[in-house]
């Protein structure tokens, strides 16, 4: 099992070599490396791009818990799966990766897409342990998804599969989503999407607001904004919130899950969402 942001992380500093016997799994940036049993620790490096950085990323590894080579099973590394007006053949692009990456560190490696990733982990030691039939919503700079059912994830031809940030949530919109598309949930949900509706809000209305009132606002200053009752915050989220809600109600429709698992930045929003 994989995850991205769903393990705890220790600080590299502040990691004892005294838990190298007990490491179950060992995040680094969007790469986790399993070893043996045991509780579920983690600890992470700020990198540069993964493949070319992982073999740097294990020799600190090793200084500094005195971990070894031989106690790791695989890499799993998670990784966006589209890019500006396509999408990107993850098959082919990840079989060379994962060519490289065991070249590099002699483990079997697997790729795929970072949400995917992310749901998967959920499943493993997160909020959708013991759910074999679950949906994952990561809310961040963007919107990523993961399907799981029957205990695997849906990936679809090429990788792509499970793309709940870009469903077209509304086709009257004329603003071009990052993926190239129009209307698609990203555009509303995630914490830049957030700030743009709660900017569309300020210029259809009038009304004073503390929103009005930030040099450069940000979904968290939404978010503070609206558990403090202002009535354009309370708008604003409103409307992400129905956004949001209407889409999730879409995809259990068509996935029955057991549960709905909200991860990334925003999510630590809470009770709002």
């Amino acid at each position: 099992a994989a995850c991205s942001e769903t393990v705890t992380s220790v600080e590299r500093d502040n990691c004892p070599s005294s838990m190298a016997s007990n490491i179950r799994s060992i995040v680094i940036t969007f790469v986790t490396l399993a070893i043996g049993s045991g509780a579920s620790e983690a600890f992470s490096y700020k990198t540069p791009p993964v493949v070319a950085s992982i073999k740097m990323a294990l020799g600190q590894l090793r200084e500094r818990t005195s971990v070894s080579m031989s106690q790791f099973s695989s890499a799993k590394v998670g990784r966006g799966g589209r890019k500006k007006k396509k999408v990107i053949d993850m098959h082919r692009a990840n079989k060379n990766a994962k060519k490289e990456l065991e070249e590099l560190t002699g483990l079997t490696a697997e790729f795929g897409n970072d949400a995917n990733v992310a749901a998967l982990g959920e499943m493993w030691k997160g909020g959708g342990v013991g759910y074999r039939n679950m949906i994952m919503v990561t809310l961040g700079t963007g919107v990523g998804g993961g399907i799981i059912i029957n205990g695997k994830i849906l990936t679809g031809e090429n990788g792509a599969g499970g793309e709940i940030g870009h469903m077209c949530v509304n086709l009257e919109e004329t603003d071009t989503c990052g993926c190239g598309g129009h209307g698609c949930l990203e555009q509303y949900a995630s914490a830049t999407g957030i700030v743009r509706v709660a900017n569309d809000i300020l210029e259809e209305s009038k009304e004073d607001s503390k929103m009005r009132h930030v040099e450069k606002l940000s979904a968290k200053n939404v978010l503070d904004f609206y558990k403090e009752g202002d009535a354009l915050a309370v708008k604003t989220m409103e409307k992400v919130g129905d956004i949001l809600g209407s889409t999730l109600a879409v995809f259990a429709c068509v996935t029955d899950p057991e549960a709905i698992v909200i991860g990334g930045g925003v999510s630590k929003a809470g009770k709002p969402l």
